[in-house]
C-alpha cells in the first residue's frame, strides 16, 4: 500500500507542514483504526488547526442562540455531537482535511470529537468539569483516551439524512454569518 493513497484518503497529501517519521510519535508499534503510521502533523498544521478551531469556538459563541439548534443552544453543554460535525465540516471546506467522528464512554456520560490519525480536535470537552480548555488541538490525550472513543463515520453534515443535514447546514450558515 502506498503512503500517498493513505495521506491523500485524510486531505493532506501535499501540505507544507506534513512530516513524515518511520514510527508513529508515541512509539506505539504499527496502526490500528483511525491512526496513519508513518505520518505526523507538523507543528505549523497543528497551530493552524488550534487556531481555525478557535475561531469557528468564537463563532459559535457569538451565534444567536435563536438561529440554532437546541442541541447547540447551551454550547458547549450537551453539543458536541453537532458540534463535531459541523466543525468538522469546517475544517473540511477550509482545506484542512477530512476528519472522523470518534465517540466515548465515561462514567455514563458520552462525548465526541474529531480525529484524523492520532490529531485531536475538541471544542467542546469544557463542558466536563475535570477539563479546562476550552479549544483542544493535540496529537495525544490521556483525558481522551479515558472515554475509550471508537471511529463512528465520517464527520460530514449528511451522515444522518436529508433532515439532519438540512438543519446543520442552516446552522453552520448561521454561525459563519455572526462573524460578519
Amino acid at each position: 500500500m502506498r503512503v500517498e493513497g493513505i495521506v491523500d484518503e485524510l486531505g493532506i497529501l501535499g501540505h507544507k507542514d506534513a512530516v513524515f517519521t518511520d514510527e508513529r510519535r508515541d512509539n506505539k508499534p504499527s496502526c490500528s483504526k483511525g491512526q496513519v503510521a508513518g505520518f505526523a502533523f507538523g507543528e505549523n498544521m497543528m497551530d493552524e488547526l488550534n487556531d481555525t478551531a478557535t475561531q469557528f469556538r468564537d463563532l459559535i459563541m457569538r451565534t444567536q442562540k435563536s438561529s440554532l439548534p437546541i442541541t447547540l443552544q447551551d454550547f458547549p453543554k450537551g453539543a458536541c455531537g453537532d458540534t463535531t460535525l459541523l466543525l468538522g465540516h469546517h475544517l473540511a471546506e477550509l482545506g484542512h482535511g477530512d476528519f472522523r467522528y470518534y465517540l466515548g464512554w465515561r462514567d455514563g456520560r458520552s462525548h465526541a470529537w474529531l480525529q484524523s490519525g492520532s490529531v485531536i480536535v475538541d471544542i467542546t470537552a469544557d463542558q466536563f468539569e475535570d477539563f479546562d480548555d476550552p479549544v483542544f488541538v493535540s496529537d495525544r490525550s490521556s483525558w481522551h483516551e479515558e472515554f475509550a472513543g471508537t471511529d463512528q463515520h465520517a464527520a460530514n453534515l449528511a451522515v444522518f439524512g436529508e433532515a439532519t443535514e438540512a438543519m446543520l447546514r442552516s446552522a453552520y450558515e448561521a454561525i459563519l454569518d455572526s462573524g460578519k
